[in-house]
């Protein structure tokens, strides 16, 4: 006995509510769905949004060279910053120049002062590789991309100094 075929699916899609989606275009077979990538209308939810896509990126650095190009920026800066402030400090006739990294480190030590500032940095660095949509997020996406450029000038005029430079 053999049974008749038809072009119904054995389990039919299910509607998130009765009215949901009517107007939508039927899925070919294969095909993903990728949702749309909307602007929030506010800057927190700019901000937040390239937070999110930072975080959820990590996972695919690999597979993007913007985002890889942006982290290897920013891990030059941070870990040169850290591991030459660190020897420059220990280093007698060297003190720190920024006055509030010197009340950090009064209360947490250099160790301690350069390993938050670095964690600060990494948290920086993530949400720097989000996409930035909207003015506030691009903003905030250029802020962040100075940030990551002045680590890199601290790290040469470390080593300036670190060298006989100055």
């Amino acid at each position: 006995m053999t049974l008749p075929r038809t072009p119904l699916p054995v389990v039919p899609r299910q509607r998130s509510a009765p009215d949901a989606v009517a107007s939508r275009v039927p899925e070919q077979a294969g095909s993903a769905v990728v949702p749309a990538q909307r602007t929030p209308r506010d800057g927190l939810g700019q901000v937040t949004a390239m937070a999110r896509d930072g975080f959820t990126g990590l996972l695919r650095v690999h597979r993007s060279p913007r985002r890889a190009l942006l982290l290897t920026i920013w891990l030059v800066g941070i870990v040169g910053d850290a591991v030459t402030t660190l020897l420059l400090l220990q280093q007698p006739g060297h003190q720190e120049a920024n006055p509030s990294a010197v009340v950090g480190m009064s209360f947490l030590g250099v160790p301690g002062y350069v390993a938050l500032a670095s964690v600060i940095c990494l948290l920086f660095a993530v949400v720097s590789t989000g996409r930035p949509l909207g003015r506030v997020a691009q903003a905030t996406a250029v802020f962040l991309f100075a940030v990551a450029a002045g680590k890199i000038v601290v790290l040469v005029h470390n080593v300036m100094l670190w060298r006989g430079g100055h």
